[in-house]
């Protein structure tokens, strides 16, 4: 007898948990379109930064060119070489160090 009951009782159990589970998934309220409207960011245009994230006319990016020349000795599997950067501050203030 405390079987049946236990297994009647497994059974109540399992078929409750699987309509509770179809029910919540019929009722899916996401919306993406107004998750990520543009009202959602809000005006965050900066001098350099449009409200699109496109630069805006205080934009600036420094710059670096690389000059490597290198030399693999396969005898002694060294490698020696030299590099040359030039470095680019385009930026409204000075730079102390790199």
């Amino acid at each position: 007898m405390y079987k049946k009951c236990l297994l009647a009782l497994f059974i109540l159990m399992y078929s409750a948990s699987l309509f509770a589970q179809t029910a919540a998934s019929t009722k899916n309220t996401y919306n993406p379109h107004q998750l990520f409207s543009p009202l959602f960011y809000g005006n965050t245009a900066t001098a350099t930064r449009a409200v699109t994230g496109e630069p805006a006319s205080s934009y600036w990016q420094n710059k670096a060119d690389y000059e490597i020349e290198a030399a693999l000795n396969e005898t002694t599997h060294q490698i020696t070489g030299k590099v040359v950067i030039t470095y680019k501050n385009n930026s409204p203030t000075a730079l102390p160090f790199l």
